[in-house]
């Protein structure tokens, strides 16, 4: 994550999902909210849904060295559903840059296509 502040972005964080939320609902809206997917309080999953159902414009990506892109997970498959991409690594600069573009990308998209709605 210090790469991209080295990077001209700026970052803010939260050590638990619950203030994390508490925090967006604050500042926000980000350009983009990233989280991990398992911290204490709500999980990434629900993170994202609390931060959508508070903003349906809102462009998230969620990471964990804890889950596998290849066993099916619900999580993961929740994730998709609202068209949030997930990783399992980030250990080099070019897979956090590809993770945020996609992010953003997936984000336009669903925009476009004119999901907006309520999350479930």
């Amino acid at each position: 994550m210090h790469q991209l502040a080295k990077d001209g972005f700026e970052l803010e964080f939260a050590f638990d999902g619950d203030a994390a939320f508490t925090h967006y609902r604050q500042q926000g809206p980000y350009d983009l909210v990233l989280t991990d997917l398992y911290h204490p309080g709500m999980n990434g999953v629900e993170l994202a849904r609390a931060i959508r159902q508070e903003n349906p414009m809102q462009a998230l990506a969620v990471f964990s060295a804890g889950i596998s892109m290849i066993t099916p997970d619900p999580r993961i498959e929740a994730l998709w559903q609202m068209r949030i991409p997930a990783r399992d690594k980030l250990d080099t600069r070019e897979a956090l840059l590809q993770l945020i573009e996609d992010a953003i990308t997936l984000n336009d998209e669903r925009l476009a296509d004119g999901l907006t709605g309520t999350v479930q």
